[in-house]
């Protein structure tokens, strides 16, 4: 989850500036791609500034200044390239990402298929008579705080993380699990030298419009018959996925918060071998199903997901077939996996070929 969730998927939610707004995903992959829910349900749950800081100093990530990113995938069809770069969050605050090779792939390509987004068909007058029942979805629907809803344990340990990486504040206790969870996260990012902003589509979309490459947008439409409805289901996630959310997000700061450093080192200077190394726990999956806990959300979100995936690779499909030379970004955690949208195009008889590094997955 990020600055507001919008989006719940591998790395980040992201935020979107209103119910109705487009929600962005860069990584609409297992994982970057829950991005069309939170644009209804969380738009103005999660909206509001970053709180008071805790006077910890927390290491920054060394990993600043200029730098190249990984290497690109090649997909062809007979002498026509798809170049993919493989993106990662979170990446360091202050790192200034440029490619040479980026640069040369964008100026010669005929077109960038651009970021997925998916709009949720919602009226304005509509999304406003929404904003109530939203506005509510943060607290918990009985009262209770986190301290009278989590295990002892469980509760001793969030608090510690809280007041390491958000001070004494007490306005989250009354907050769901989840959304406790994803405050903690966004401040223990931010704390650290990380951001889960994205500083590799702004660059690329640049690139493209200096050099007078058509971008492919990816918008898709999705219809929501009955929005009430669907804040119902919302309400009805069950507990236990919720405080699994949580307990993931919290077990991540306390083990994972110097290897995600360590990953985002790896693809600023190119090594993808070493984000394939490393387990951690996945957060991102437990608090997509939490969010998704209801049977009715969670048919629509793989719906979504699939046809933002097979969009996607009808996109690339076109793009082979017109462009002697194209251009994407995806997700890496995706693509170092076997059933992401490059191993759809290769089950389509395209060839996959990796950067120095990366094997196939």
């Amino acid at each position: 989850m990020s600055r507001v969730a919008a989006a719940m998927g591998r790395g980040r939610w992201q935020p979107v500036a209103s119910a109705a707004g487009p929600v962005r995903s860069g990584a609409v992959a297992r994982g970057r791609a829950g991005r069309w829910l939170c644009g209804l349900l969380f738009a103005c749950c999660l909206a509001m500034p970053l709180l008071a800081q805790a006077a910890e100093d927390i290491e920054e990530i060394l990993v600043s200044g200029e730098q190249p990113g990984p290497g690109l995938w090649k997909v062809t069809q007979g002498d026509h390239v798809l170049w993919v770069l493989g993106s990662v969050t979170p990446l360091p605050k202050q790192l200034q990402w440029r490619s040479r090779q980026v640069e040369r792939v964008i100026a010669g390509s005929q077109e960038v298929i651009g970021e997925a987004t998916v709009r949720p068909s919602l009226g304005f007058f509509r999304t406003v008579t929404l904003l109530p029942s939203l506005l509510k979805l943060r607290q918990n629907a009985d009262g209770q705080t986190l301290q009278q809803i989590l295990p002892p344990e469980l509760y001793e340990r969030w608090e510690r993380q809280k007041l390491r990486f958000m001070g004494h504040d007490a306005g989250v206790e009354h907050w769901r699990p989840m959304f406790a969870a994803q405050e903690l996260y966004q401040h223990a990012l931010n704390r650290s030298g990380l951001s889960l902003r994205s500083i590799i589509w702004p660059t690329v979309l640049r690139l493209a419009s200096e050099h007078h490459v058509q971008i492919r947008k990816m918008d898709s439409k999705v219809q929501v018959a009955d929005p009430k409805q669907m804040i119902r289901d919302f309400k009805s996630t069950p507990r236990e996925l919720d405080v699994a959310c949580l307990r993931a997000t919290v077990e991540r700061l306390e083990q994972d918060l110097d290897g995600m450093k360590q990953r985002a080192q790896a693809w600023a200077t190119g090594d993808v071998e070493l984000l394939r190394q490393g387990s951690y726990v996945d957060r991102d999956a437990a608090c997509i199903a939490a969010a998704t806990g209801a049977a009715s959300i969670n048919q629509q979100y793989e719906r979504v997901r699939s046809r933002v995936f097979e969009d996607w690779v009808a996109a690339a499909m076109t793009a082979l077939a017109n462009n002697r030379s194209s251009f994407s970004v995806l997700p890496m955690a995706e693509m170092l996996q076997p059933d992401g949208r490059l191993e759809r195009l290769r089950r389509r008889g395209y060839h996959i070929e990796p950067p120095p590094g990366a094997a196939h997955p």
